[in-house]
């Protein structure tokens, strides 16, 4: 079994990025800065800084995509595809019932 998780799979992956990226050596933020970046609770130089590193890095950058990914509430059609379902599982449900109550 892998020691890898979802709580700390970026603490774990930024040694790998920040030690294969000569053209970045030592300059990739680390896991929580980039976390902060991408969930935007950070402003000022810092955040023109990562943003400018991102723009070079294509590591951090490709990083940062998917973190925004995860953040971003799942698409509206999806609810509307379970609503759908929901539907049709109750006309089911209750075409069953009525054929129960026609038989008794």
């Amino acid at each position: 079994m892998s020691n890898w998780n979802e709580d700390i799979f970026l603490e774990r992956l930024m040694p790998f990025i920040q030690q294969n990226d000569p053209a970045q050596p030592g300059n990739c933020p680390d896991a929580e800065l980039l976390c902060a970046f991408s969930e935007d609770r950070i402003a000022g130089a810092e955040k023109k800084a990562i943003d400018t590193h991102l723009a070079g890095c294509t590591r951090c950058g490709e990083l940062h995509s998917r973190l925004v990914s995860f953040a971003t509430p799942a698409a509206r059609e999806d609810d509307r595809e379970w609503t759908n379902a929901e539907i049709r599982l109750v006309n089911w449900m209750e075409g069953v019932l009525r054929t129960q109550e026609r038989e008794h």
